[in-house]
């Protein structure tokens, strides 16, 4: 006596059916309910659907992803480069574009892709790498801003226990 796939249970009627798929053992009477009951589509409320997608928050890619940075305490935004996939820290806040050197120079375009504007001198503003004004790294030398951030960064000092600033004397 074998046992039916829909059921569980075992009948002497349930057999082997080529015409269903994988050969399924069914009894007579659930191959009898299945083809009275055919299974047929769900149909979806398309317009629940969409007002369910309208009300869903929708994060913008140019938003970047918020992190501290390991060094400094810095914060900044990461985003992936678009040339290479790449992931890069980028500071926070902008700059007019004319301060900043050609090569150093950052946008985050509409899908949130971090791409190098080169030699690029559009008339507003644009984003710097975090790593030309980080203070563990060399005092930036090709931009003037930068060089004011790096100078204030360094003056304080980031104890990355308790995750406070501490103003130092010097540039310690």
């Amino acid at each position: 006596m074998a046992v039916c796939v829909v059921c569980g249970e075992a009948k002497p009627d349930a057999v082997e059916r080529v015409e269903l798929p994988l050969r399924s053992v069914v009894c007579t009477d659930c191959l009898t309910k299945a083809e009275a009951e055919p299974d047929v589509p769900e149909q979806w409320d398309v317009d629940a659907g969409l007002e369910l997608v309208a009300q869903a928050p929708v994060e913008d890619p140019r938003a970047g992803v918020p992190d501290v940075c390991r060094y400094c305490g810095a914060a900044v935004l990461w985003y992936e480069t678009a040339k290479r996939g790449r992931p890069i820290a980028i500071e926070v806040h902008q700059f007019p574009t004319w301060q900043i050197a050609p090569g150093h120079r950052w946008r985050v375009d509409g899908n949130g892709l971090a791409h190098n504007l080169g030699r690029a001198n559009p008339t507003d503003d644009c984003n710097v790498c975090h790593w030309d004004a980080c203070p563990q790294r060399p005092e930036p030398t090709h931009s003037e801003p930068l060089q004011v951030l790096w100078r204030n960064r360094r003056r304080q000092r980031f104890d990355s226990d308790t995750g406070d600033w501490h103003m130092t004397r010097g540039n310690s």
